[in-house]
């Protein structure tokens, strides 16, 4: 687990550091570990939100559409929308060997 393995290296280099001396290939793979682990949060985040924005233009555009009719702005939601969708599925959707775009940007 991602979590026990950055909380150990942490405990290590405190440890480490009581004794007097720091141990800088475990500091090295703490660091990368962090960066591992921040970046796969972020890219979640970004997606996440990229999903709640899509979801959030179709209802303004339900409710645009429902009080004005059919207009532009509505069309342009939609298709704003769909850029949304299209662009989170490009990212998650695994290709042929089984491995996404989120999955290749978590190896340092």
């Amino acid at each position: 687990c991602l979590s026990a393995r950055v909380i150990r290296d942490a405990r290590s280099l405190v440890e480490g550091r009581k004794k007097g001396h720091a141990e800088f290939g475990r500091y090295r793979n703490l660091t990368a570990t962090f960066h591992s682990f921040y970046r796969s949060l972020m890219t979640a985040a970004i997606l996440s939100i990229a999903m709640l924005g899509g979801f959030a233009l179709l209802w303004g555009a339900w409710k645009l559409w429902k009080r004005e009719g059919n207009s532009q702005k509505v069309w342009l939601m939609v298709a704003a929308a769909l850029i949304l969708f299209a662009n989170v599925a490009i990212w998650t959707v695994p290709d042929d060997k089984g491995q996404s775009l989120v999955e290749s940007t978590d190896q340092p």
